[in-house]
């Protein structure tokens, strides 16, 4: 049977529209995952640091066993965020212009730094290190556990998000900003980066713990996920209903669009 034109451009709209519509599931995604880590870890109680108030574990956290999984639970949209974030990324930088490609490359990168000292963190602290106190070798693992202020946990947590903020301003540099959702995104991206910068300063030059680095890191990322991801989804899906372009006839190489 013969295919109609009308049904061939049909099914070409389609397949120019996907990499729209994965756009808005990733954008979704990454703004409700993005969320659930702040929400889950702001109602997590805090057991230890200079936070807590009240039943604080001390050293070497011997009693942390007690506390899984309730503790542990903020972590798990903190695991699913990271490839939900590597998606946006590659549907933002899908078709950024060959002078910006660069900068689109070196965000490629610092990503994947992001995911895997995050996957690291957050992996070893639910497989490993809480089976280990459980099992009352706490001594062994005191300095990797998530209640040490200033322990390996929370220096791989507080990089990931560092590289991951990084990650997102050179995103922003690799738009070519033609549209108002790439002027949008450039700028929370870039003031994003200079406060977690900041941040990061502050905590060094006043010497206070990581865990207070950690808490400025969380909530200045999720924010910053929170507002892109709905902002680029909603982009995407104005993007997947109208695709664009002149309708081409059968068998012409279709033209790219501008912007996201």
């Amino acid at each position: 049977m013969v295919e109609t034109p009308h049904r061939e451009s049909r099914s070409r709209d389609d397949r120019s529209a996907l990499p729209d519509r994965v756009g808005v599931w990733a954008g979704a995604l990454t703004a409700a995952l993005a969320g659930g880590l702040l929400v889950i870890g702001l109602l997590t109680p805090v057991r230890a640091g200079p936070f807590c108030t009240r039943d604080c574990l001390v050293y070497p956290y011997s009693g942390a066993g007690s506390l899984f999984p309730g503790d542990s639970f903020w972590m798990v949209p903190g695991i699913l965020l990271a490839p939900a974030v590597l998606v946006l990324e590659a549907r933002l930088l899908a078709a950024v212009p060959a002078d910006r490609r660069i900068f689109g490359r070196v965000s490629g990168e610092l990503a994947s730094g992001y995911v895997a000292a995050i996957l690291i963190a957050y992996l070893t602290q639910i497989l490993a290190v809480t089976p280990m106190v459980r099992s009352g070798h706490a001594d062994s693992v005191a300095f990797f556990t998530q209640y040490n202020p200033n322990g390996m946990f929370l220096a791989l947590e507080c990089t990931g998000y560092l590289l991951l903020n990084a990650s997102l301003l050179f995103v922003g540099l690799a738009l070519p900003r033609t549209t108002r959702t790439e002027e949008y995104l450039w700028g929370l991206f870039g003031v994003a980066f200079l406060a977690s910068v900041a941040t990061g300063l502050a905590v060094a030059l006043t010497g206070s713990a990581l865990v207070v680095l950690e808490i400025g890191l969380i909530t200045i990322t999720t924010l910053t996920l929170i507002l892109a991801g709905l902002g680029s989804a909603r982009e995407f899906h104005r993007l997947s209903r109208s695709p664009g372009g002149p309708e081409l006839p059968p068998g012409a190489p279709s033209v790219p669009r501008d912007g996201l």
